[in-house]
């Protein structure tokens, strides 16, 4: 008998030329693996604390992915948020991310903001502005809901439009049933 035809001790498969103490290549694999969750061992990045799933590798499989993607091992936290805790994009906007493909929702965090301190959802028209140009900073008091009519200039505040609106529109309000309340020259309310 030749050495290519032995047989695995396992599975009874023909053992190549080059088979690792008498098994195949299946359960050789298998055995390995099996070792491997038995015995986890760290990743070899600093500061990384997850375990190496895949045999015959140094790192962790976040590490191992990434490398394989960029050339570059990169830090030990993770790159994207977990779900609902969020991440800044490109242009430097928080995002909040919730659910899975292909349910996944994208949301800004200063959107989700105004819409919790008005008690409503915003409309697509509605747009939320940051007083001190920081994107990412989504404090209630920095943050200022303009609005975007029709072929409007972008970039107005709702209670400059509404001013603007009944100043300059006052026969036009009166026609669709507005009034001021005590005829005085704040905003109109609808009745």
């Amino acid at each position: 008998m030749r050495l290519q035809d032995n047989k695995c001790l396992d599975c009874e498969r023909l053992v190549g030329p080059k088979g690792g103490k008498g098994r195949c290549q299946v359960c050789n694999q298998r055995l390995r693996r099996a070792a491997a969750k038995a015995n986890p061992k760290p990743c070899t990045r600093p500061r990384c604390k997850r375990v190496i799933t895949v045999p015959g590798y140094d790192v962790c499989d976040m590490h191992r992915a990434r490398f394989r993607r960029t050339g570059d091992y990169g830090p030990a936290e993770q790159l994207i948020a977990t779900d609902g805790e969020g991440s800044v994009n490109k242009n430097g906007y928080r995002v909040l991310m919730f659910g899975t493909w292909p349910n996944r929702v994208d949301i800004y965090e200063q959107r989700l903001v105004m819409e919790q301190q008005l008690g409503r959802p915003l409309e697509d028209w509605e747009h939320v502005h940051h007083k001190n140009g920081v994107r990412d900073d989504n404090r209630p008091e920095n943050l200022e809901l303009w609005a975007q009519w029709r072929r409007q200039p972008f970039g107005q505040r709702v209670e400059d439009l509404v001013e603007f609106v009944a100043g300059y529109y006052q026969e036009e309000l009166e026609k669709r049933g507005w009034r001021r309340p005590d005829g005085q020259e704040s905003p109109p309310v609808r009745t």
